[in-house]
């Protein structure tokens, strides 16, 4: 009898133990909040795709410099102050006093370094683009926007941003005006007769950013195809560049 009592006592509390911890369940999951449906995938999301693009642009346009070239000038980051530049490997932009020797698969590495800190100089004007000491205004850009504003930025520096109609029709909202002003940038200085000139090259990478920043990955990678045709010395396209009128 008292073996038969224990059992039901046991019997009892092991249902209600398990009575408690389905309602403690059952109330957690009340409280959860409803699963949101599934969102379609965003320009931003498609950042695997686009840096792979990106980085497929600047290593072509760019190609492989084990020796360090001229390529205009230096701007120390700092002091603002300006140097003649040179450039090695796949574009990375010397700064004063600094030497290195890498091979080709760490030049590509460092590639993608210089991607990343372009991106990011890109990133802080879009946060503050009126250099304001306390922001008020910032630019919102896509996956492709940036892309294709840091492969511009990689290529002339920050000009057409920073002080540029490119820059300042994106500070107003017009994207598609800012997209047009990519083509716009296709000169480089005349080291002979100090005149800006239009370079097919420098013309082919402005089609090709601009074709990136509206997000036509289709033209991009024609584009990039359509190196080799031209019949050019690879790093002539690195000099000063100015827009066309």
């Amino acid at each position: 009898m008292a073996k038969k009592f224990f059992n039901n006592i046991t019997t009892y509390y092991t249902a209600l133990a398990i009575g408690i911890a389905s309602f403690a369940r059952g109330a957690k999951a009340a409280d959860a909040p409803a699963s949101a449906e599934p969102k379609a995938p965003s320009a931003v999301n498609a950042s695997a795709d686009t840096d792979a693009l990106l980085y497929k642009e600047l290593i072509t346009f760019e190609g492989y410099a084990p020796v360090s070239y001229k390529d205009g000038h230096y701007v120390d980051p700092n002091t603002h102050e300006v140097s003649v530049g040179h450039s090695i490997y796949y574009g990375h932009q010397l700064r004063p006093g600094e030497i290195l020797n890498l091979t080709q698969e760490q030049a590509k590495d460092l590639l993608r370094d210089d991607i990343a800190k372009n991106k990011q100089i890109v990133k802080r004007w879009a946060a503050n683009p009126l250099f304001q000491k306390h922001p008020t205004h910032h630019v919102t850009l896509n996956q492709h926007q940036l892309d294709g504003l840091a492969a511009l930025v990689f290529n002339i520096g920050p000009k057409p941003i920073y002080s540029g109609t490119l820059g300042k029709k994106l500070i107003a909202g017009d994207y598609e005006g800012a997209a047009a002003e990519f083509l716009k940038w296709d000169k480089i200085l005349n080291e002979k007769t100090k005149e800006y000139e239009v370079n097919p090259r420098q013309k082919l990478r402005r089609e090709t950013d601009e074709a990136m920043f509206v997000g036509d990955d289709a033209k991009v990678k024609t584009k990039i195809g359509e190196v080799a045709k031209i019949n050019q010395p690879i790093h002539h396209h690195k000099k000063k560049s100015s827009p066309s009128k």
